[in-house]
């Protein structure tokens, strides 16, 4: 992650709510499948709710879905 990166999903995991956006090749899927796996590891620890996932388009909400699987997210 680069900088700008790096504190979005620090950001990202200070808050309840959050939203990463941007330009294309930006790293926003990158932010959003590295973010889901700290809310995932820790979430028993946590004792968080359920997490709700936002995509502009239905294709791009299965490209996130497909990266949390390849990097076995569950």
């Amino acid at each position: 992650l680069d900088d700008t990166q790096s504190q979005a999903l620090v950001d990202s995991l200070c808050r309840e709510v959050a939203l990463v956006s941007g330009p294309p090749g930006t790293g926003k899927t990158k932010i959003g499948v590295d973010l889901m796996r700290v809310l995932v590891h820790n979430a028993e620890r946590m004792n968080s709710g359920p997490i709700l996932c936002i995509c502009y388009t239905n294709h791009a909400l299965d490209q996130f879905l497909e990266h949390l699987l390849d990097q076995g997210i569950t």
